[in-house]
C-alpha cells in the first residue's frame, strides 16, 4: 500500500481519553473494518495507519514515542 496516497481521512478517529477502555476497544473493531475495507494487509501498515487515526494527545504521544516497539509485532498482538 502506498501510505503517502492512503488517505485516513475517513477512517475512524479516536478522540476518547486514553484510559477509556470501552471506546478504545469499540475504535479498534472499527480500525480494524476500515483496513479490511480498504485492503490493507501488512502489519506494518496497519500500525503506521491507526497511528494517524489516533487524536487524543496522551495517548499519540505514548504510540509516537513507542513505534520502534510496536512496529517489530504482528498486528495480532498490537
Amino acid at each position: 500500500i502506498d501510505l503517502v496516497c492512503f488517505k485516513t481521512s475517513d477512517g475512524p478517529i479516536f478522540m476518547h481519553p486514553f484510559h477509556a477502555v470501552e471506546p478504545f476497544l469499540t475504535w479498534m473493531t472499527a480500525v480494524e473494518i476500515f483496513s479490511t475495507t480498504k485492503g490493507v494487509t501488512h502489519d506494518a501498515d496497519k500500525i503506521i495507519i491507526t497511528g494517524s487515526l489516533i487524536c487524543e494527545t496522551n495517548m499519540f504521544s505514548f504510540y509516537a514515542s513507542s513505534f520502534n516497539t510496536f512496529s517489530d509485532i504482528p498486528w495480532d498482538s498490537f
